[in-house]
C-alpha cells in the first residue's frame, strides 16, 4: 500500500478522529502461534481497548 485517503465525509462524521496505520512484516501464520502465546495476546488486546 503506498497511499491512505480518508475521504472528507469521514473527517464530518469523526471529526476528531486519528488514523494509525501499522506495517507488519514477517508475522507468523496463527496456526503457527502456540495457543499460550495466543491467549495471552488475547488478553492484552482486550485489556488495551478497555483502557481506551
Amino acid at each position: 500500500m503506498q497511499k491512505f485517503i480518508a475521504e472528507d465525509s469521514f473527517w464530518e462524521l469523526f471529526p476528531n478522529s486519528a488514523i494509525g496505520i501499522v506495517v507488519a512484516r514477517g508475522m507468523k501464520p496463527a496456526a503457527d502461534i502456540p495457543s499460550e502465546d495466543a491467549a495471552a495476546i488475547a488478553s492484552l488486546l482486550v485489556e488495551a481497548n478497555v483502557r481506551h
